[in-house]
């Protein structure tokens, strides 16, 4: 048996009987802004992210929520604030965060450091070999002078020959 309630007295935590679709409602939007959050949780684990540029995300994730979490209310009860369609928005987003959301998190950051070592050995296959050239190059340059002086085959004959027989004191 309902206990009667004075006349004009409405409890914020009263939930009538259509107020069961109403919750689920709310839940649907706080797992929606969880996911949404999400979306930013991910850019940050991909991206490194100047500190403005995180309070410019939070600040538009906080707006999105504040309104649709309005529309909400709008919706289901004309505007009227009910305690049970904030708490049914929050444990929707609750809900997600600690379920999907680390689940979704925990397997992008797997799947991100695979990238990165992918995308490392890609690099490294490709410029080793051009660093070992340019290596190649500079040992190059350190060689004594006349050991790169290109003579053409006659000259460089007759001169080992002259150095081979000439007189030391010469």
């Amino acid at each position: 048996p309902a206990v009667p309630l004075k006349e004009g007295a409405a409890l914020m935590w009263e939930i009538p009987v259509e107020g069961g679709t109403a919750l689920l409602a709310a839940l649907s939007v706080g797992a929606a802004l969880g996911a949404f959050y999400d979306v930013f949780r991910l850019l940050r684990l991909a991206f490194r992210h100047h500190w403005l540029t995180i309070f410019l995300e939070d600040l538009l994730f906080c707006t999105v929520a504040a309104v649709s979490v309005f529309l909400l209310l709008l919706e289901v009860r004309n505007g009227g604030i009910r305690m049970f369609l904030l708490v049914g928005a929050a444990g929707g987003f609750f809900l997600w965060y600690h379920t999907v959301g680390l689940l979704l998190v925990s397997l992008a950051d797997w799947i991100f450091a695979f990238f990165r070592l992918c995308l490392r050995g890609i690099v490294y296959l490709l410029f080793k070999p051009l660093a070992l050239l340019v290596g190649m190059v500079i040992k190059q340059r350190e060689k004594p002078e006349g050991y790169r002086k290109k003579v053409k085959k006659g000259e460089k004959k007759e001169e080992n020959l002259l150095e081979k027989h000439a007189p030391h004191g010469v």
